[in-house]
């Protein structure tokens, strides 16, 4: 279980979970995370792992299309859930709409 202290907790190696820092996580986490209701209420997450995904067609075939790794910063509202604004980690200056229940990874929802 997450505890709230001034040391690292040990449930999950992939965590850096020391009150000040920015938790890291790939996407999946995230949504246990969510799902087990273990978000530290305020604190920023940094998806490590999100990625954009489309369909297109080519040639009359749906092909899907990958975009490249961007990981996205999201703070904690609650135990399990996320502000609707994030920021990129490689263009800080964007302001990003970011919804966490998209269907791959998440889903940009819009961005200026």
């Amino acid at each position: 279980m997450y505890r709230h202290n001034t040391t690292c907790c040990s449930n999950k190696e992939t965590i850096k979970c020391c009150p000040s820092s920015i938790y890291k996580v790939t996407y999946d986490e995230l949504i246990d995370l969510i799902n087990n209701n273990e978000l530290f209420t305020g604190k920023t997450y940094l998806i490590l792992d999100y990625q954009y995904m489309y369909t297109t067609s080519i040639n009359d075939a749906p092909v899907i299309v990958y975009g490249p790794v961007e990981p996205l910063y999201v703070k904690a509202e609650s135990t399990n859930t996320l502000s609707s604004v994030a920021t990129s980690y490689y263009y800080p200056g964007d302001l990003i709409q970011y919804d966490v229940t998209g269907d791959y990874k998440g889903t940009i929802l819009s961005r200026n």
